[in-house]
């Protein structure tokens, strides 16, 4: 039997209140909307090969480069346009977040089914570098998301800010402070 995403944690079969019919009816439709996503993604892979253009997405700059990061206690949502890169997983997806490998068949199929039978599924963890977000946890969600054709993903993010706006916006902080006695 195949395995549902839930909350972070892999879960058996069967779930409570959820027909059996209707989870394998819909594991059913995502293993073909699986397979239309690998698809385009070779698609696409091919074209860009023709036009010599890169298919990948964009890898995480350096952190040495200067940038402070600055964590967002909030969950936002992010337009999915906004996701071009990763920290760590260039390989596995596409610049559209379909899957090009694979191995990840089965963990996005269980996080497709999880979504499709309307489970509350954990915010994905994001870089903002500018207006540009990578992905440092989240891939198959992100992904998964695209597939259904949402516009936007809810995500905790961290801004990695130049180390001199950083320091600009300290300074400014510390300049509207009152001033003690």
């Amino acid at each position: 039997m195949f395995e549902i995403y839930r909350s972070g944690a892999q879960a058996g079969l069967p779930l409570p209140g959820v027909e059996r019919d209707l989870i394998l009816q819909t594991h059913i439709q995502v293993i073909e909307l699986y397979r239309r996503q690998l698809v385009r993604s070779r698609a696409r892979a091919i074209w860009s090969r023709l036009l010599r253009r890169s298919n990948r997405l964009r890898q995480l700059p350096a952190r040495h480069g200067g940038h402070q990061p600055v964590r967002d206690p909030a969950v936002r949502p992010v337009p999915l346009a906004r996701i071009v890169g990763s920290e760590d997983r260039m390989r596995d997806f596409d610049h559209a977040f379909a899957p090009l490998q694979e191995y990840t068949r089965a963990r996005w199929l269980s996080v497709a089914t999880a979504w499709a039978l309307g489970h509350a599924l954990p915010a994905v963890e994001l870089i903002q570098i500018g207006d540009d977000y990578y992905v440092r946890d989240g891939h198959h969600r992100i992904s998964v998301a695209r597939a259904f054709g949402q516009g936007a993903i809810d995500a905790s993010v961290t801004v990695w800010q130049p180390a001199e706006a950083a320091e600009q916006l300290a300074d400014a902080v510390l300049a509207c402070a009152p001033a003690g006695d």
